[in-house]
């Protein structure tokens, strides 16, 4: 009886060493990593997120719904030395456009009217790194300049970069002025757009 119940208690105490042994060496791995496949995961769900949201409010700082320099034109041509491509309205290079050519205006100041001629306008388009908004109907803008004030019909605006001349346009002329715009830093900034989108 002694015996049976010490081969019991040497059997009960063996069992425990091994189950301690066994459970001491298991390290639980694979939980480890799960947790830290996990986080890293979750990290860049994050970091997307974070990336997505800054691209979301990069586009929204460009968008204007109205400028009082000039109407939001229906497309937008850009002249790369020959090359040109139409912007379409409501695109990343569009709104960057549009914005970055109100803060030119914004930082101009009064300039006597010219009448621009054709020759140099097809050098422009043609030679040169240049904007033009298009209108698909004739708009009016009223400028005041110190005293003086203008008021310009036209159904498309031509910025050669870089340089401090908006040239309006209609059907049968170009002119340039009542209004000097800012030339730096917007221009190679906008010159960078128009490299980008011809390559």
């Amino acid at each position: 009886m002694i015996m049976r119940k010490n081969n019991i208690l040497i059997f009960l105490i063996l069992f425990s060493i091994i189950t301690f042994i066994f459970l001491s060496n298991c390290k639980y791995k694979p939980t480890e990593k799960f947790i830290e496949k996990k986080s890293e995961e979750t990290a860049k769900e994050v970091t997307d997120k974070t990336n997505n949201k800054k691209e979301t409010e990069d586009e929204e700082d460009y968008m204007i719904t109205e400028s009082k320099y000039f109407e939001l034109p229906n497309k937008i041509i850009i002249y790369n030395e020959g090359e040109q491509t139409i912007i379409e309205k409501d695109t990343k290079s569009y709104n960057k456009i549009i914005y970055t050519t109100d803060k030119r205006f914004e930082r101009g100041r009064c300039l006597i009217e010219e009448i621009i001629p054709e020759e140099m306008i097809e050098d422009i388009k043609n030679n040169k790194i240049a904007i033009e908004f298009i209108y698909t109907e004739e708009i009016q803008t009223n400028y005041a300049c110190e005293e003086f004030g203008w008021k310009k019909i036209y159904t498309k605006i031509l910025f050669p970069l870089p340089d401090f001349r908006a040239i309006f346009g209609d059907e049968e002329e170009y002119q340039a002025g009542p209004w000097y715009i800012s030339i730096q830093p917007e221009s190679d900034y906008l010159i960078s757009i128009i490299e980008e989108e011809i390559k």
